[in-house]
Order: C-alpha cells, then structure tokens, then sequence
C-alpha cells in the first residue's frame, strides 16, 4: 500500500502529514483547504456538467449555484447557495455512487487495510482471515455488498462449506469475519445491514467435524504453517 499524499513533484507521505498535525506547523484552516482542494478535483475527475451561477428573476433561485447529474437514467438539477456547497453536494452524490458499487471482496480488503493501517494487526493476522475468506465462493466474493442477502450465506454454508467439514474453531472464524465485514461496510456506509448477525453458530455447528484432532494430524499442520511462514 503507498501511504503517500501528492504534493507537486514529491509524494508526501502520511507519516510526514501526521507529524505536521501533532506539531502544530499544520494549521487547520490548511488542512481544511487541502481537504477541499482534493474533493474539487475528484469532482472535476468525474463531473462533466456545467456548474453555473444562475441568474433569475426568481427572489429564491437568484444567485443560487447550479448543475446536474445523471441519477437512475434522468438528469437531475443540483442547487446550492455557493460554489464551495455545491462541490460539496457533488463529490457525496460520487462518493456514494462509487461506494454503492463496491464487491464483498473490495469490502473484505478495504477491512484488512484498516487492520493493518489503522489497529496493528500483524501480518500473520491479515493472512489467516484472507485464507478464511478465500473460502467463500467466487459469486458471493464478486458480489456487490449491498445484495448478498441471509439466504444467500446460509445456502453457501450448508451447499459449500459445510460439506467440507470445517473444524467448530473453523466455522466460528468464518462467521466472526463474515460478520465483521458487514460491520465495516455498515460504518463506511457502503452497506445498510449486517445479514451475517443473523446466523447464529449453534445452528450449523452439527455440520462440523467434531472429532479430536489426532497427534500426528496436528503435527502435520504444524509443521505446514511453519513451512509457509
């Protein structure tokens, strides 16, 4: 991941604008312009329409910012009071329109940033909750999250994955991080509802392998891991 920001001819790194921050040399109307400068231009990046001042003969309309956006194959007129509110308007009109068409996939990767990035989950972390998730299959990974439905999980337990005899830890994994995806993508607004909250444990466990494991079986995985690390 490149954790840098442009900054004319040289990247400024994250760490660099975080040190800025805490020492106070940042101030915040600067970070605010920055902040503003960027959601012009990824408007710009993607905006094709006029924005115009309007001039009207209506008290109401007069002065007022204005543009349109193609929503749901009709063109649709925005108004605000400045140029600043419009932009603003804009680039959340965008920004909820890229996020609608994010996958479970994009969604599960995006989390596993903010595990590394953002809470210090070891790298070790990051790659068994990848390896859990590989599990899932390619339709529901490809998935926009938005409609992987209840149904849709539960089919792929009992068609799927249980059928390959997952250990009870396993399948406790796999719910967990199911469910944490949603989670994210509920706080990122990239989703609506947690449908994972609603499959509960106890209601496939009978489906696991519940067998101890035998001396030689963990000796084996045991020694594949290491090989792998």
């Amino acid at each position: 991941m490149n954790n840098s920001i442009k900054n004319g001819a040289s990247p400024l790194q994250l760490n660099d604008l975080m040190l800025l921050l805490q020492c106070g040399d940042l101030e915040n109307a600067m970070v605010a312009d920055m902040i503003t400068r960027a959601k012009e231009a990824y408007v710009r990046a993607r905006h094709s329409q006029a924005i115009t001042q309007m001039h009207s003969s209506n008290k109401y309309k007069d002065g007022l910012w204005k543009t349109y956006v193609l929503k749901d194959g009709k063109r649709k007129e925005v108004l605000r009071k400045t140029k600043p509110e419009l932009y603003e308007a804009l680039y959340d009109f965008y920004k909820a329109e890229e996020d609608a068409t994010v996958t479970f996939k994009e969604a599960f990767n995006r989390l596993m940033r903010k595990k590394e990035d953002q809470l210090g989950r070891s790298h070790n972390t990051i790659r068994d909750d990848s390896r859990y998730f590989s599990y899932l299959s390619p339709i529901l990974r490809n998935t926009l999250i938005t409609d992987v439905t209840e149904e849709d999980l539960r089919i792929w337990l009992v068609k799927s994955y249980l059928p390959t005899k997952p250990r009870e830890s396993a399948l406790k994994k796999m719910l967990q991080i199911l469910k944490q995806v949603f989670a994210y993508g509920m706080s990122k607004k990239l989703c609506v509802y947690n449908p994972a909250e609603y499959i509960l444990f106890d209601d496939y466990v009978k489906g696991c392998n519940l067998q101890k494991k035998r001396p030689e079986e963990i000796e084996f995985w045991v020694n594949h891991f290491s090989c792998v690390i």
